[in-house]
């Protein structure tokens, strides 16, 4: 009778091992009913089902895992959390304004708290804003910035803009190859071409060119001052102290208001103005009105 009944026994012993395996309870703990597999504590719960699924809860929280923890979530007060690895994630508080969602381990993420929000794909493009800034990158090409009154935007290497308030501008098209400013509180108009080869710019106290490396010439109405340069063969500079014309290498003349002396040069350098040095040219002529006369 022992040898006919040992295959159940057997039977049985199996049955109530793989049993209890599934049911997370200690495997030397014999063949018990399948309610026993929760545990109550207070207020603490838990229920498992071997690693399939899992279900706790312990004062305000409750949390869940399931199919060896790449399903999960989580609620605790306001905040909750959702999770399926490597799918997708989500946070969200709604009293504290607050949601996060990651798609891919956050290769995909999109953030938001309050007023701030985060925005990003990876390895791409990234966006993010808040009340005092504003950013935008998407690689390789594309940049935005902005904080206060202040913004920043290129399109590199084609186009680039620089704001400030309503009244201030400049703009890039390809890099340095084309530079325009306006000011409008200032009356500022500037353009660079090649900079810095070519400049123009003029605003309410005078103007200015540039054509690197032969012409300069300028204004400024503050200080009483204009000049014009034509390099090497002519010049002119006008100060309140002193005027300075010459055509090189033929002709200087240099005007001095403060010392009342004119100074002329033929074939030579130009005097050079505040200075007594005698010009090096072939003649030189300097001049001043009498201390008195008749």
């Amino acid at each position: 009778m022992p040898v006919l009944m040992r295959p159940a026994c057997q039977r049985l012993l199996v049955m109530s091992l793989l049993f209890q395996l599934l049911g997370g309870l200690p495997l030397l703990g014999g063949l018990l009913p399948w309610s026993e597999a929760a545990e109550n504590t207070g207020e603490q719960s838990r229920f498992c089902v071997g690693f399939l699924y899992c279900r706790e809860t312990k004062e305000d929280s409750t949390s869940t895992q399931a199919f060896l923890y790449l399903y999960s979530t989580e609620e605790r007060g306001s905040f909750s959390r959702l999770t399926l690895i490597p799918f997708y994630s989500r946070e969200m508080n709604p009293v504290e304004g607050y949601l996060r969602q990651s798609v891919l381990l956050s290769l995909g993420l999109s953030e938001r708290k309050g007023d701030a929000s985060y925005f990003q794909i990876l390895p791409l493009y990234w966006h993010a804003e808040d009340p005092s800034r504003r950013y935008t990158v998407f690689l390789p090409a594309y940049f935005h910035y902005a904080t206060g009154d202040r913004s920043y935007t290129y399109l590199v290497p084609f186009y680039g803009h620089h704001q400030r308030g309503d009244h201030y501008h400049r703009y890039y098209v390809l890099g340095p190859a084309a530079i325009a400013t306006y000011d409008k509180q200032t009356d500022l108009k500037e353009w660079d071409i090649l900079f810095p080869l070519f400049h123009y710019g003029s605003d309410r106290n005078g103007y200015e060119t540039r054509i690197l490396p032969l012409y300069f010439s300028g204004q400024n109405h503050k200080e009483g001052t204009r000049y014009r340069y034509l390099l090497p063969f002519y010049g002119q500079s006008v100060t309140p102290q002193t005027s300075l014309t010459y055509v090189f290498p033929l002709y200087g003349l240099l005007t001095d208001a403060s010392t009342q002396e004119t100074r002329t040069s033929i074939l030579g350098l130009p005097p050079l103005p505040r200075t007594t040095f005698p010009a090096l040219a072939f003649y030189e002529h300097a001049s001043t009105p009498p201390l008195w006369s008749c």
